[in-house]
């Protein structure tokens, strides 16, 4: 996944996220830190990396205490550090690095399906099934030669399973006044062998994703700020005024094709434009 796929993804996910959360649906970004490794390889230490996605929380019979989480990882990467040495299969190449380290890495897109229990003081238990999808796998030869690092990249797809399967649960909580954002770990063990070659449950991916959860939107603070573009985000630019504040000497007028400009009515020299995917905006005194 290069970075701009994933800037467009983040991107997409702010213009859209008032249009996806409603009182039964929230959306939003997932992001944290991976730590990982593969059973029957010999490794010595985990792998530690990071994960950014973007989830949802579908509740469930319209009851707020259970909801089904589900959503995509976009980026995430699973494997092992210090694991045992394979062949490279060049003499000349085995010779350098059969002494140095060896760390298995295997990106995946994490699709987790999970039914989530809320309690009233914001704690919350989840658990279910997740599937991961294999688009790199490669080990990683490290060593030193003659003073000099040397590392080597030799991709292992052709060997690799392409699909994961496993069971996750977790734990979490939803931080008080943060605006539907929560933070928690779930762990996550593979039932599927990493490698096409190894016997039977052999190889097998456990991880802990230890995250945190933001929910896009123009959400709760916004309203108290007096701002509510209906399916869409506020894009707020001001000559003069510091903050929303200024706009509540204003009087607005709604213009077609969805942009709303704030006339100013005191002050000619300030202008707030608002960029809204429909036209109805709403401003308090």
């Amino acid at each position: 996944m290069s970075v701009s796929a994933l800037q467009s993804q983040v991107l997409i996910s702010l213009l859209f996220g008032d249009k996806l959360n409603s009182e039964s649906i929230k959306f939003g970004l997932d992001g944290g830190m991976n730590v990982s490794t593969i059973s029957g390889i010999g490794s010595r230490k985990p792998l530690v990396s990071w994960n950014l996605g973007f989830y949802f929380d579908f509740m469930l019979k319209k009851n707020p205490h259970w909801y089904l989480h589900t959503g995509v990882l976009v980026k995430s990467t699973m494997g092992a550090r210090d694991i045992q040495y394979t062949t490279v299969e060049d003499p000349e190449l085995d010779s350098l690095f059969k002494l140095g380290t060896v760390d298995r890495k295997l990106n995946y897109f994490n699709v987790p399906i999970l039914i989530k229990y809320k309690l009233d003081n914001g704690l919350f238990f989840e658990a279910g099934p997740m599937l991961s999808l294999l688009y790199k796998s490669f080990d990683v030869y490290d060593t030193e030669y003659l003073g000099e690092d040397l590392t080597l990249a030799v991709s292992t797809k052709d060997s690799a399973n392409r699909l994961d399967v496993g069971i996750e649960a977790g734990i979490g909580y939803y931080l008080k006044k943060r605006n539907g954002v929560y933070v928690g770990i779930r762990y996550y063990q593979g039932l599927r062998n990493v490698s096409r070659n190894a016997p039977q449950l052999s190889q097998l991916n456990s991880t802990f994703f230890l995250y945190a959860s933001i929910p896009i939107g123009a959400g709760e603070k916004s309203k108290e700020r007096g701002i509510h573009a209906i399916g869409g985000i506020g894009l707020i630019a001001s000559t003069t005024g510091p903050n929303i504040e200024s706009a509540k000497r204003y009087r607005p007028m709604i213009i077609p094709n969805g942009i709303a400009v704030i006339a100013a009515t005191r002050n000619p020299t300030v202008t707030l434009l608002i960029l809204a995917r429909m036209c109805s905006c709403k401003y308090t005194s």
